[in-house]
């Protein structure tokens, strides 16, 4: 019975530890609930947070999606509108420019159709002038001879190169003439510049008008305009001559030679405003009544229309000797001497 005492106490306390245990592991089993349970809320409450910050997210994107779209229409809108605006400028610019167009090619029609004033013409030639100074040299049985001619003129260009124009008379030679010059020097001269000439040329329409080619970089250090050759030559019946590179000048009437279209003749009768002492003569300069060369006297009754300022014989400058000029000026002389004797 003792035994049996002790083996229900131990038995009863074996139990009571059991019971003690299963507690424990139930507390534990509910602690472990309740942590589940506030895991649970919590990730349910999570979950709930990030549906709604799903639903604002989709619903900032659909706002999103709907600004760009508006910003994408505002886009085109304005492209468009740029696209329109620059085909108004390209318009208005064409526009502009075709009114400039017109409004030059209206000036230029009432300047060409509007006489110069001779006064004005003539101040423009003295401004414009170029001082021309030539030099040739030759043996002679006594020694070495020197000539030298000095002129004032103006350049002229045929749209393509430009020349200082003058008739032969303005020069030491003379047509016809035996000597065979060893050096020529053309030289030009406006205020302190000063430049010289690779050539000379005489022109294949009338071999006393001499031209001589000056380079485009020595007519802009001289500083001078540059005469365009007369286009329409009939527009007026009159022109402006100037004699002896500003001497006189004044307004002459003109009138075409049937038998030699190149010519016109100068009715000296009929000066008008005549300016300065002297009377027309060869190697005086015919401007037309808007500004532009129209030709030289090639003697006190006839000038020619430099319409061309092609060459029909030319002479290299500096050492000449070699070059045979007595034959040059006979042969220019013979060809003088086949023009009538009213154009001689």
């Amino acid at each position: 019975a003792a035994r049996n005492a002790s083996m229900s106490q131990e038995r009863l306390a074996q139990l009571q530890r059991d019971l003690e245990q299963r507690e424990a592991e139930a507390a534990r089993q509910r602690e472990q609930l309740d942590t589940l349970a506030r895991e649970q809320t919590e990730a349910r409450q999570r979950i709930e947070s990030l549906n709604v910050a799903v639903q604002v997210a989709e619903q900032e994107k659909v706002m999103l999606r709907e600004t760009a779209n508006v910003f994408r229409q505002q886009a085109e809108s304005e492209r468009q509108e740029r696209i329109r605006v620059q085909e108004t400028t390209t318009e208005l610019a064409q526009g502009v420019g075709q009114l400039a167009e017109r409004s030059a090619d209206l000036s230029r029609e009432i300047r060409e159709n509007r006489p110069v004033s001779a006064n004005i013409l003539f101040s423009d030639f003295m401004i414009n002038r170029v001082q021309t100074n030539i030099a040739a040299m030759r043996q002679a049985p006594l020694g070495e001879l020197n000539r030298a001619a000095e002129t004032r003129t103006v350049l002229v260009s045929d749209g393509d190169r430009i020349f200082a124009l003058m008739h032969i008379e303005d020069t030491p030679f003379s047509l016809g003439e035996n000597y065979n010059w060893q050096r020529i020097n053309v030289a030009f001269t406006k205020g302190v510049y000063r430049t010289t000439a690779p050539a000379m040329h005489f022109l294949e329409q009338d071999p006393r008008v001499v031209a001589v080619p000056v380079d485009t970089a020595d007519v802009a250090a001289l500083g001078v305009q540059v005469y365009e050759l007369a286009v329409d030559l009939f527009r007026f019946s009159d022109a402006v001559l100037i004699s002896s590179g500003g001497a006189g000048y004044g307004e002459v009437p003109f009138k075409l030679d049937p038998g030699h279209p190149s010519y016109v003749q100068m009715d000296n009768r009929l000066v008008r405003r005549l300016f300065g002492d002297f009377s027309p003569s060869r190697g005086d300069l015919v401007l037309s009544r808007t500004g532009e060369l129209l030709g030289i006297m090639v003697n006190s009754n006839y000038c020619v229309m430099v319409s061309t300022l092609l060459p029909g014989r030319t002479l290299s400058l500096g050492d000449t000797s070699g070059q045979r000029t007595s034959e040059l000026f006979n042969d220019l002389a013979a060809r003088v001497r086949r023009l009538p004797s009213r154009l001689q």
